[in-house]
């Protein structure tokens, strides 16, 4: 709603249909994790509840993650690396 209005089908927009977790056993002693993929935690694309969705709260998660970006570059780069 807010990188790219021009995709966003308002008319779709629904609740989240979460179908959880799949277990994955990787054996004895194996402790890793690694991101599932949206089509295995959720049937429509959805996390929680889309029809909350709003430009304003857009707005304010793209702020806060470029905000977030910026800081750790500054400390990235004072650290003299």
């Amino acid at each position: 709603m807010v990188l790219a209005p021009h995709t966003v089908r308002r008319e779709a927009i629904t609740p989240g249909e979460f179908k959880g977790y799949p277990y994955r056993h990787l054996g004895e002693g194996f402790d890793l994790a690694y991101p599932y993929r949206f089509d295995e935690i959720t049937a429509n694309g959805a996390l929680g509840d889309a029809t909350q969705a709003s430009e304003e709260l857009g707005r304010e998660i793209v702020e806060a993650a470029l905000q977030r970006v910026i800081e750790f570059l500054q400390d990235f780069l004072a650290d003299g690396r």
